[in-house]
């Protein structure tokens, strides 16, 4: 879920800046960078050999997910960066891939948690598969708090939000 949250994280970080300002060009390449360090991380981890022992738990392949989402991630935050305004159907496809997010983190979670006996036998594995664990719990964490007020604005959109609250 982290990944979601970091593309929509990037959505909203990128248009605090003018679209032609020297500033949001040094946003976008710390941005970048920051993508790229987050992929070459787990892929380090995935290229060591005693990640690839035998653990109870399924870390290896929950890592695997997770490179193919954080690609997915950059692909959408790079959208976002270049974007404005983003069409609706890029919109749409980027919800679902939110709610893919939801599944795997959670499961990510319950694996994670349930996965104590490995951190004998793939220990770097299994750190980063708790470190990746509670930045999704922290993203579902934080998407449950805000889930009552998208819906809020959905349903009763006349309703006064903080976009317009300074016209009161």
């Amino acid at each position: 879920m982290w990944h979601y949250f970091f593309s929509h994280f990037v959505y909203h970080l990128i248009r605090w800046f003018p679209k032609h300002a020297a500033n949001r060009i040094i946003i976008l390449v710390l941005l970048m960078v920051i993508m790229l360090g987050l992929l070459v991380a787990q892929i380090y981890v995935l290229t060591l050999d005693h990640s690839k022992r035998w653990c109870a738990q399924p870390l290896f392949d929950f890592l695997i997910v997770s490179i193919i989402e954080t690609l997915f991630m950059i692909g959408f935050s790079f959208l976002f960066m270049i974007m404005s305004p983003v069409p609706d159907l890029v919109k749409k496809v980027y919800h679902v891939f939110g709610f893919i997010n939801l599944v795997i983190g959670l499961a990510s979670v319950i694996i994670t948690s349930n996965s104590g006996d490995c951190s004998n036998s793939t220990e770097v594995l299994h750190i980063l598969s708790v470190i990746l664990a509670v930045f999704s719990a922290c993203a579902i964490g934080f998407y449950t708090i805000l889930l009552p007020f998208w819906i809020m604005n959905r349903i009763w959109p006349s309703v006064q939000t903080f976009k317009n609250i300074h016209e009161i």
